[in-house]
């Protein structure tokens, strides 16, 4: 990934208030319950606000993120809460992933550009178990109609065509796109477009 992606990330999550909240992500909470707990998977998990409430609840999490700023954050704030997960600062464009090693992935908000998304999502899938499940919620194309959060360019979105093919590999229980109110901070606020994926690999 570009030095100045980076450099944007860091100067995001340098305030002192976590940017996106202490509250997991609605959609990843609904989903993460239905399933037993096990080795979960974070790629781009910023402050680590999903991370911890898995690790709560009985989750073995591995989180990776791109800021340094954001994952010492996470650490932090998952000392406060008493939780233990593995706090990774790597670019994910360029890790080591494990392969069929996880019961389950979160991908929640996770932005990357072309041809890196097509590489990182397929690292991604292969490194979840045969039934285990991923987790996805992701703005749509559509989204730059709103200002409710997200990147301002198009080839950091998503199509539902390319979250089926990344994730070929899974039996989609649900695969939509749809509008959503967004209350997660003043970044993620008010309508948005997002897809959402809840699959378990074949």
């Amino acid at each position: 990934m570009e030095r100045d992606y980076k450099k944007m990330w860091d100067e995001r999550y340098s305030q002192k208030d976590l940017v996106y909240g202490k509250e997991a992500n609605k959609y990843f909470k609904e989903k993460l319950d239905k399933l037993k707990p096990g080795k979960l998977f974070m790629p781009g998990d910023g402050e680590g606000r999903n991370s911890i409430y898995a690790a709560k609840n009985n989750w073995k999490v591995t989180s990776v993120d791109y800021s340094s700023v954001a994952v010492e954050k996470a650490k932090h704030y998952a000392e406060h809460e008493n939780v233990q997960a593995d706090f990774i600062n790597a670019d994910l464009t360029n890790y080591d992933y494990p392969k069929n090693y996880y019961d389950a992935v979160g991908i929640i908000f996770f932005h990357l550009q072309s041809p890196e998304k097509e590489i990182v999502h397929a690292n991604i899938a292969d490194s979840i178990k045969t039934g285990g499940a991923v987790i996805l919620e992701v703005f749509s194309n559509d989204q730059l109609k709103y200002d409710s959060g997200g990147p301002r360019n198009k080839n950091a979105l998503y199509s539902i065509e390319e979250i089926a093919e990344y994730y070929k590999k899974f039996d989609h229980i649900e695969l939509i796109e749809k509008e959503i109110q967004l209350k997660e901070s003043m970044h993620h606020s008010g309508p948005a477009s997002v897809i959402r994926l809840f699959g378990i690999k074949k």
